[in-house]
């Protein structure tokens, strides 16, 4: 990576290996503390988000060196593989984007309540290293069979939910995986992303889960989707809450935007949408 930096001609003025989360962040904060006009993070969408969150509303720009699994955030971007972040780096230009915030916590790209987030804990990172994307079906096979719908209430500017569902999906970015959350979700829109579906049983779940998988999500009979700037998501019974793929709380949650709060850097061109 740093040979591949070098050649590119970005000039690396130290480099540090650490671990995951905790590790991760208190780094951050000491490096932060010299006020590098650049940071550039190597890792998943859980590195990234911590990045986010110290970064925020600071004059440091964020480099993403996409290294996880699904990688979301990189490719709300417009980054889809490593050669393409380090051009990033090297003659990208920075820009602006927004962040979500779920009870007092910045997440780069995604929340989610529900199955998507039981799944989320459910996957080990040894799996995730060895499966890859295939990690997250492995480790939902039994959370799909064993989980039921909720009753979920949904409220925020122009949204008034109510219904049974598995789980909802509130971005901040644009993408899902590989794929985009809603047509019009974008990093750059000032506004959150929202879905959900009322699909029932393991049928409506695998039927679900494909079509996100296809981008096709929104096609779907049973989907629910919004665009808002603040939420608030009740349920009952509680649900567990996770932010690009790590769980940190339960619900009830609130959302709101936190437009233009991280510097960082984009393709040259980028319209929030490629």
């Amino acid at each position: 990576m740093q040979r591949a930096l070098l050649a590119a001609g970005v000039r690396i003025a130290a480099c540090y290996a650490v671990g995951r989360g905790r590790e991760l962040t208190k780094r951050l904060r000491k490096v932060v503390k010299d006020e590098p006009e650049i940071v550039a993070v190597a890792g998943g969408d859980g590195s990234m988000t911590r990045a986010a969150a110290e970064l925020a509303h600071s004059k440091i720009t964020l480099g993403v060196l996409p290294l996880g699994t699904g990688n979301s955030f990189a490719h709300s971007l417009g980054i889809h593989d490593i050669e393409a972040a380090v051009a990033t780096i090297a003659s990208g230009e920075c820009r602006k984007i927004d962040l979500g915030i779920v009870n007092g916590c910045h997440f780069a790209n995604f929340s989610t309540i529900g199955l998507t987030s039981d799944i989320a804990a459910r996957t080990p990172d040894a799996l995730k290293r060895i499966a890859g994307v295939g990690a997250y079906v492995l480790a939902g096979i039994v959370p799909a069979l064993r989980k039921e719908r909720f009753a979920v209430r949904i409220r925020g500017d122009g949204v008034r939910f109510r219904g049974d569902v598995y789980q909802v999906i509130v971005a901040s970015g644009r993408h899902f995986g590989e794929t985009p959350i809603l047509p019009t979700a974008s990093v750059l829109s000032g506004t959150l992303a929202v879905y959900t579906s009322t699909a029932n049983g393991v049928p409506g779940i695998a039927k679900e889960f494909l079509a996100v998988a296809r981008g096709r999500q929104t096609e779907l009979e049973e989907a629910h989707w919004w665009t808002t700037v603040r939420l608030r998501i009740e349920t009952d019974p509680p649900q567990l809450i996770a932010i690009d793929g790590k769980p940190i709380d339960e619900t009830p949650a609130r959302f709101r935007i936190d437009r233009r709060a991280l510097r960082v850097f984009v393709p040259r061109g980028f319209d929030g949408r490629s």
